[in-house]
């Protein structure tokens, strides 16, 4: 079977850097088969192992009575409804909470982005909002067709190592190497450095203030152009 996971935090001041580097690492240890995408976490395997995993993952991100939300989304290779349901049944038990009812994976924090959008706007730029579960390819062709001068990525899912290089070698191959990068989300500290190093300009954290944003990005802006 294929479970497709996302944890989420909830509220206001939630940090969780450490928490989900934890959690990648309970998902590395457990020699389970798993892949990133821009939505979550990929698991493969049989349903006990893979469910074992999720309540592991689960309970590191509460660790300290965090607010999060896990959402799970389920791929069953034999689509018998009634095993389906005795499944989720079980998902409910070992996370001693209920599923939430999703379509998909719930990778979602507009709101955080759309408030920085408006932010920037309201600062004097021209913001291009791309919208949630965009892929490196799309974001990297948005970028070089709308002609920008930065360009902004947040995610939550861990998947940053993965991800972010993939968009910042795309766009160094469609002609767009002097575009700035710059990164937010739950990024884990270590993770920092060698995403600088391989391309992000720069990552700001939960809290950041808008502010620091618009200032950095005109600095950088006007030492690009030249001016």
């Amino acid at each position: 079977m294929l479970a497709e996971l996302s944890i989420v935090p909830l509220g206001r001041g939630e940090h969780l850097s450490s928490a989900i580097a934890e959690v990648l690492d309970v998902v590395d240890r457990s020699g389970i088969r798993y892949k990133f995408t821009p939505c979550g976490t990929c698991l493969e395997g049989d349903w006990d192992e893979v469910m074992e995993v999720v309540r592991l993952c689960h309970a590191k991100a509460r660790k300290g009575s965090r607010h999060v939300l896990t959402t799970v989304r389920i791929e069953d290779e034999e689509g018998e409804s009634d095993k389906l349901t005795r499944n989720v049944t079980s998902v409910e038990e070992r996370l001693g909470r209920q599923l939430a009812e999703t379509g998909g994976i719930l990778d979602g924090h507009d709101r955080g982005a759309k408030v920085i959008a408006r932010a920037l706007r309201d600062s004097g730029m021209e913001v291009i909002y791309s919208g949630l579960r965009q892929t490196p390819e799309q974001i990297a062709t948005a970028a070089i067709q709308e002609d920008v001068d930065v360009v902004g990525l947040s995610i939550l899912s861990g998947a940053h190592n993965v991800l972010f290089p993939e968009i910042v070698g795309l766009l160094k191959e469609k002609g767009g190497a002097d575009i700035i990068v710059l990164a937010g989300g739950i990024i884990p500290d270590k993770d920092i450095a060698p995403l600088k190093a391989l391309g992000i300009r720069e990552i700001f954290l939960p809290g950041t203030p808008t502010q620091a944003l618009v200032d950095f990005i005109k600095r950088e802006v006007v030492e690009r152009v030249g001016g």
